[in-house]
């Protein structure tokens, strides 16, 4: 299976930042905030369990 670990240095802090960013884009493009939560909810939490992130920090961003 592909690893995006083994391609690319991965900062594991950055990514409930990357999340923030990606929703920021998002609510400013025109999605409302919760829409925008419930849109990258899933894909920040697939993550965190992935990369062994802390679920709440990446939850709260």
């Amino acid at each position: 299976m592909f690893d995006i670990g083994s391609v690319l240095p991965v900062n594991l802090g950055l990514i409930p930042w990357v999340m923030f960013g990606l929703c920021t884009m998002l609510t400013s493009v025109g999605t409302l905030g919760p829409a925008a939560a419930a849109i990258l909810a899933p894909i920040a939490l697939r993550f965190a369990t992935k990369f062994s992130v802390y679920k709440k920090k990446t939850a709260f961003m």
